[in-house]
């Protein structure tokens, strides 16, 4: 092992080799029936390390690293950091369209894929440019101690990709002070106690976790098939590690929650953080009622932002017992973060001075984008200054991020989100948020999923309904609740984002 006195740098796998040494014989990741120790992983990690050097991979390379969520991926991204390289990271649900751009935009000097991975790299041109291919497994029991590589704060460490669902994916870079300002920011909703196991879904929260000195379990499902997912594995597993706290999708939060209350049992979770996609009413509803005495915490956030904002489930509720659904309300802004409402604009805003943007911002109950900015907010992306002049405001003290989101502040402050600002539609003089629409439609009966659409300036209402349900009885509902829909057309599946299953994947639908 590492002396402690090394381990004080500004390296971010610093903070898991501290637990290493103070919590060896934790468990640290447990995945289906595999399990590893901190001792375990840590030994693994420079094994890893070792051999990644051997190979040349040196401080500042970029590594296209495509493994599902697994100790493997765990051991493969912090020997990575280890060396000062640069994990480009890929979420296992990802397009060969998707794995084409990144290998073509990060110009990466390695892949470490699985067997399917590798094979792909045979027909995918962007990955077959990338000489160096390394299957996940590779490591160097035989090894020869690689120091730690020392990093600046301003240095990269982290590149992932945004979702794409506007557009093509943008490379976002993370640097060692932004990722670790995020991880500082997320900590606050994370139980501390690392007696208490944790499941989760989301891979910056396992990256937290390592640094805490907590036992993870990733849920036994496959992650890029959410829709299959086997809820009563899922409870076998909850039982048998005895798991505290869950952080997930709505959609997986919302699933387990059904076969909790169908089969008629109980859980002994006490925190829930559910993040990554919206999360309506009726979802919330169900999840409280599965989990009544846990705290569950939303939280609202972006690939380039994230957290914004969070709000408990019990409030979140109160709110929509005595209003009327005209946003999502997303809760208190976190400390880290400031935000504003601009007006829904096309056009670049990239260069402005602080009077210039101060002028831009909406009054309360206006409709318009939300912009942020904080010291875990994306300031670049790679290689991409058009994505930049788009999505960054820059003034002579700050720099702002687009969020593409829209939404606006209540008469108390408190921030809505109103979906997509390119997902909204002009009528009448109006903004009409097909998000809103989406919340209404859900509550009507045997409707599993709807939206709206303009289509040669009619408005179209697109419906997802149960087997054998009326659909006639489902239509006349719609025009009489909303006269401004033309016409209501039903599918049998509504295309859903592929990462977390919960949103609408607007670009299948209208293609």
């Amino acid at each position: 092992m590492f002396n402690i006195a090394l381990l004080m740098e500004g390296n971010l796998v610093n903070q898991f080799y501290n637990q290493a040494i103070l919590h060896p014989k934790q468990l640290a990741i447990v995945s289906k029936k595999r399990s590893i120790t901190y001792f375990e992983l840590s030994n693994q990690v420079q094994q890893t390390a070792a051999s990644y050097h051997k190979k040349g991979i040196r401080k500042g390379d970029k590594v296209l690293v495509f493994v599902p969520m697994s100790i493997e991926l765990y051991r493969i991204i912090l020997a990575l950091f280890h060396l000062g390289a640069i994990p480009v990271f890929l979420d296992e649900w990802s397009s060969v369209r998707r794995l084409n751009e990144a290998a073509e935009t990060a110009k990466c000097k390695a892949l470490i894929a699985t067997w399917k991975g590798q094979i792909l790299a045979w027909f995918i041109k962007g990955l077959r440019s990338i000489k160096l291919k390394i299957m996940p497994s590779e490591s160097n029991n035989n090894y020869v101690n690689v120091d730690i590589a020392a990093v600046s704060k301003d240095d990269p460490v982290l590149i992932t990709f945004s979702t794409g669902s506007t557009g093509k994916p943008k490379a976002a870079i993370r640097t060692y002070s932004m990722l670790q300002n995020q991880f500082e920011a997320l900590k606050i909703y994370i139980d501390l106690n690392i007696q208490n196991s944790d499941m989760t879904s989301l891979p910056i929260v396992l990256m937290i976790n390592l640094g805490l000195g907590k036992t993870t379990i990733i849920p036994d499902t496959n992650l890029k098939k959410l829709k299959n997912m086997d809820s009563k594995r899922i409870h076998n597993q909850m039982v048998y590690h005895k798991i505290y706290s869950l952080s997930c999708s709505p959609f997986f939060a919302e699933r387990y929650a059904h076969y909790l209350l169908e089969t008629n049992q109980e859980s002994k979770l006490r925190s829930i953080i559910i993040g990554g996609a919206p999360c309506y009413p009726k979802t919330v509803e169900i999840i409280k009622l599965a989990f009544p005495d846990a705290i569950i915490r939303i939280v609202y956030g972006s690939t380039e932002a994230e957290p914004i904002s969070s709000i408990l489930a019990e409030e979140f509720l109160d709110y929509y017992n005595l209003n009327e659904f005209q946003g999502l309300a997303v809760g208190s802004i976190h400390h880290y973060t400031n935000v504003k409402i601009i007006p829904v604009l096309d056009h670049e805003l990239h260069k402005l001075n602080e009077i210039e943007l101060e002028n831009l911002e909406l009054k309360q109950n206006s409709i318009g984008e939300i912009i942020v900015k904080g010291p875990h907010v994306l300031r670049n992306y790679l290689d991409n200054e058009v994505a930049e002049k788009q999505n960054k405001i820059i003034t002579e003290k700050s720099v702002w991020h687009r969020t593409g989101d829209s939404g606006y502040f209540d008469e108390n402050n408190r921030l809505f989100l109103t979906g997509r600002c390119k997902q909204l539609i002009h009528c009448e003089g109006k903004l009409i948020s097909p998000f809103v629409f989406e919340e209404k439609l859900g509550r009507i009966s045997s409707v599993e999923l709807g939206t709206i659409l303009k289509n040669d300036g009619e408005i179209i209402c697109v419906i997802q309904s149960k087997p054998e349900s009326d659909n006639k009885r489902i239509e006349q509902e719609i025009k009489t609740k909303f006269p401004i829909i033309s016409r209501v057309k039903f599918m049998t599946h509504i295309p859903r984002d592929p990462r977390h299953h919960s949103k609408i994947d607007y670009v299948k639908l209208k293609g």
